[in-house]
């Protein structure tokens, strides 16, 4: 008899594969206006027959495509592609997703969001209220038909991670569990941080011609025709990254959605319906994903049942040190099928500690930020040092920030080839204004969301300033640990609509915004990403200060900007982190 493991990313004895292979159906499932929407489902197979008893269907609705061709062979979903920096990635292509979970008696099913690839339809905006009604129709749809038991799941990460949110909202009677993924909470907060659009996600902003080449067409559309006709329909979309770019307040009004479209699609916004409904959730996030604060966040602001897992990844960029297809086949099991595999006996949440003990960095705790830590601030100063002695007093500097003079003056440079997620930002520290610590004697966990407290004065009305903050190892290269960004005109905090942690909150409103008087000092409170890390003993901390980072659509001022950073004892500029 096979032993009973149920641990994350580990899991054997309580279920077993039990067919050897999967066959794939597809066709167009009509909306309540008529838009037909392209849906794919793989039912399991044993010995080349399809399993005619009824079963769970776990589901994800996709702007990437439903199945893709590569080198000839289709493919369910969107495959990762190989990260540049070589590191050694977890296979959790949609496709393995799929062999995994119909070989343990699951339907895995995949639909085009409205308006894209061959789905009919046009797609005003992304995350729409149409979305999520189709989103809706679809899950139940898919609880209806004959081959499912009525128990249903859904899968997938950033904007796919989204789309179950917006499921989630309305609210479907049949769907029991999502495992959602790097995706944001709050739109505007996510996307639009401290007032500073990203200058990412075009993916799904695809061509119409490019659906009709690339798009996979339903069973018994051989030459494409209903495919063309539904491509045709995509000529009137939207596209997202103009939208995010355009709309720079929170309250800015969206024609093509006809709404306030950030506070509309904001998953944030229905939080309270979410928690009202039956399904429980699994969020998955990374600590080096764009989207970490959001994860931390969403789970606080959640009370579902629910578990969180958080690991040492990128953006959609999984290491294999957990099996995150494991992790939805555990929760999967428990939730769809009723298997008592213990996952929701664990404590609710599991985190990789970056650069912890071997053996001992991955732990289980009760609750985020995590119980215990102890607050730790660094001065800028024009001389900082400093040890983990007086950092236990409450200062970095060596100095208390009453003895601080003087100001450091920064001439903005915009050419700057690093941003949130590069892993070893040498360019951006080059071109910053720097505060480095001295060597730490011995190692120090930071943990939870640091605060940047920064008095500055411009020579512009507005200037965006980038805060990033970087491990310093003996040999001089640095690690990017955490980071913020804050336009100086949304400055304004308020209180939030949803539990932000007590971090700044900033609202961004049309009448928030107040410009700079040059040369006059003002204060900037920045949240920094939330981190679990280990400073290891002979390395320092590195805070730089910009007006620009690769990735974002900052300000670009004519002429040039002048930077003052003061740190004295009138306007003293920190760092405050928290330590286990």
């Amino acid at each position: 008899m096979e032993e009973k493991i149920s641990a994350p990313g580990r899991y054997s004895g309580y279920s077993a594969p039990e067919y050897d292979g999967a066959e794939r159906f597809s066709q167009y499932v009509a909306m309540r206006d008529g838009t037909r929407i392209a849906v794919d489902y793989y039912r399991p197979v044993k010995n080349g027959v399809v399993e005619e008893k009824p079963l769970p269907v776990v589901w994800r609705l996709t702007p990437y495509g439903r199945a893709l061709y590569e080198n000839g062979r289709l493919i369910p979903g969107r495959t990762l592609k190989e990260d540049p920096a070589g590191d050694d990635l977890e296979n959790i292509q949609w496709d393995i997703m799929v062999d995994v979970l119909t070989s343990h008696g699951y339907i895995v099913g995949y639909a085009d969001c409205r308006g894209t690839k061959a789905s009919e339809g046009v797609r005003w905006a992304a995350n729409s209220v149409e979305e999520a009604m189709d989103g809706y129709e679809i899950n139940e749809w898919f609880a209806s038909q004959h081959f499912c038991d009525g128990s249903t799941g859904m899968f997938g990460s950033s904007y796919t991670g989204q789309t179950q949110l917006e499921v989630l909202r309305t609210c479907p009677p049949h769907l029991k569990a999502a495992c959602v993924c790097m995706t944001d909470f709050n739109k505007y907060d996510g996307w639009v941080r401290g007032g500073i659009a990203r200058a990412f996600g075009s993916q799904p902003d695809q061509d119409w011609r490019q659906d009709m080449e690339t798009a996979v067409p339903v069973d018994g559309d051989e030459g494409r025709t209903l495919l063309q006709k539904a491509a045709e329909q995509h000529i009137y979309n939207d596209r997202q990254i103009p939208l995010f770019q355009n709309l720079k307040n929170r309250d800015d009004w969206c024609e093509d959605s006809d709404s306030r479209y950030w506070n509309q699609v904001s998953a944030s916004t229905y939080k309270d319906r979410i928690n009202s409904g039956s399904a429980a959730v699994y969020l998955m996030g990374g600590w080096f994903d764009v989207f970490r604060r959001d994860t931390v966040i969403m789970y606080r602001n959640l009370t579902l049942p629910k578990k969180m897992i958080i690991g040492p990844w990128f953006h959609t960029r999984p290491k294999r040190e957990v099996s995150l297809v494991i992790e939805h086949l555990r929760f999967y099991d428990y939730w769809l099928k009723g298997i008592d595999n213990k996952i929701m006996e664990e404590d609710p949440i599991y985190i990789k500690t970056i650069n912890g003990e071997p053996g001992k960095d991955w732990t289980f705790v009760k609750d985020w930020p995590v119980f215990g830590e102890k607050p730790i601030r660094f001065y800028l100063s024009g001389k900082p040092s400093g040890t983990i002695e007086s950092a236990l007093d409450g200062t970095l500097t060596g100095m208390p920030y009453e003895e601080m003079e003087g100001s450091s003056s920064y001439k903005a440079v915009f050419d700057i080839g690093d941003g949130v997620e590069t892993p070893c930002p040498a360019d951006l520290e080059k071109k910053a204004v720097t505060y480095t610590t001295e060597a730490f004697d011995k190692p120090v966990h930071i943990t939870g969301h640091g605060l940047a407290s920064v008095w500055i004065a411009a020579s512009a009305e507005d200037t965006d300033l980038f805060v990033t903050v970087t491990d310093v190892s003996p040999d001089g290269g640095s690690r990017q640990m955490t980071d913020g960004h804050l336009r100086a005109s949304k400055r304004q905090t308020h209180v939030p609509p949803y539990d932000f942690l007590n971090l700044p909150w900033h609202r961004g409103n049309q009448l928030d915004e107040q410009k700079l008087l040059p040369g006059r000092p003002y204060r900037l409170e920045i949240d920094l990403m939330p981190v679990h890390y280990v400073v290891k003993a002979g390395h320092r901390l590195r805070v730089s200060l910009t007006c620009a980072e690769k990735g974002f659509y900052f300000l670009q001022p004519e002429g040039d900007v002048e930077l003052t950073v003061f740190h004295n004892k009138i306007y003293p500029s920190y760092m405050e982190f928290r330590l286990v």
